[in-house]
Parts: structure tokens; sequence; C-alpha cells
């Protein structure tokens, strides 16, 4: 499955929000310097879909707050 997800950082919480059926917004509470934000996007992304880290995977966005993610079966 691909998601369509902006990414909001330095939040004060951890926060993911369903826009519509493949987009979300994402909050995270690092910084995006050093690949901080992204690391704790996957973390977020895996607790709300209950997969593992593992399956989760940054397709298009690696520097940007718009970003495609793929979620592998």
């Amino acid at each position: 499955m691909k998601f369509f997800v902006k990414v909001k950082t330095n939040s004060n919480r951890i926060l993911v929000e369903k826009k519509d059926a493949k987009r979300l917004l994402v909050s995270v509470n690092k910084p995006p310097a050093k690949n901080q934000a992204n690391r704790v996007l996957i973390e977020a992304l895996a607790e709300y879909f209950d997969v593992a880290v593992s399956r989760i995977k940054i397709i298009s966005g690696q520097k940007t707050k718009n970003k495609i993610i793929e979620i592998n079966d």
C-alpha cells in the first residue's frame, strides 16, 4: 500500500491523522536534521498500522515534508 504523507516536525507530540484513504498528516516531535524526523515518522506509522518497522519504506521525499510511504505486505 502507498500513502501520501505530510510531516509536521518539531511538534509537541507524535500524532497520525488520516485525511482520506491515501493521505496522512503526521506530527513528529523531532527536527528534520540527521534523519531524526524520518525515523520517528516510520515508528509512528508502524504503531498506527500495527506493522513491523521493517515493512515501512520512504519511496519519495526523503528530505522534504511531503513523502510517499510504502507499507509492504
